[in-house]
């Protein structure tokens, strides 16, 4: 399997396909110019152990998976050499996730960014001090602009939100500020204890919050 090329931008549908029909035919003993029959559709097959199948996988879906793990080194790791270079070129005064790619960016650049599936991208806070996380910034959650004009919300950041003295959310005034759907979704995101740490964004389908393929897989 093309690992590194699979990693690195969308393959076209086309040669997905034919991997596909290539992993088909020796899974049913093809010989040259004899077909042989196919008992089960190969969706079948594909589907998890758990659910009956065989845990095979699908070219095209576990090319999704793997362009989007790049996705999130590139959020998790900015002082690595790939995230300056990309942030230097494509995002200089803006997060990746505020970054809209432009046709005249790089192919490879624009498959990172442009995901199919919204969940390969989805994220939850791990909150620290809360001050790193404005309360517009496009990775926290949407609110009215008419709602932040609010005299509890002198910095108009996170940290606004918090009661410091016991590390808790300040329940009132985020059911006061959001919708009942997002103010549960907020308030479920951890609180670090010491409150000296830095806020992280971390991937929402995974427990430890590290980006796996496997797992983005199972939701293509």
């Amino acid at each position: 399997m093309p690992l590194y090329v699979f990693s690195c931008f969308k393959v076209p549908e086309t040669i997905c396909n034919k991997l596909d029909s290539i992993s088909r035919a020796f899974w049913w003993g093809h010989e040259p110019g004899v077909r042989k029959l196919h008992l089960l559709h190969w969706d079948e097959i594909c589907k998890p152990k758990s659910m009956g199948g065989l845990g095979l996988k699908k070219f095209s879906l576990i090319n999704q998976a793997m362009v989007a793990k790049q996705f999130w080194r590139i959020s998790q790791n900015p002082n690595s050499l790939m995230a300056r270079a990309f942030k230097a070129e494509y995002f200089p005064r803006s997060s990746i996730y505020e970054c809209t790619p432009k046709p005249h960016h790089s192919w490879i650049w624009r498959c990172i960014v442009n995901q199919k599936n919204p969940k390969l991208k989805e994220s939850r806070w791990w909150i620290g001090k809360g001050s790193d996380i404005p309360l517009t910034y496009q990775a926290w959650y949407p609110c009215p602009p008419q709602s932040l004009d609010n005299s509890n919300l002198p910095t108009k950041t996170v940290v606004d939100l918090i009661n410091h003295s016991n590390g808790t959310w300040k329940s009132d005034l985020v059911r006061s500020i959001y919708p009942y759907s997002i103010n549960e979704d907020i308030m479920s995101n951890p609180i670090s204890r010491t409150g000296s740490v830095s806020d992280k964004l971390f991937w929402k389908y995974s427990n430890s919050g590290v980006f796996k393929v496997k797992n983005a897989y199972k939701l293509l």
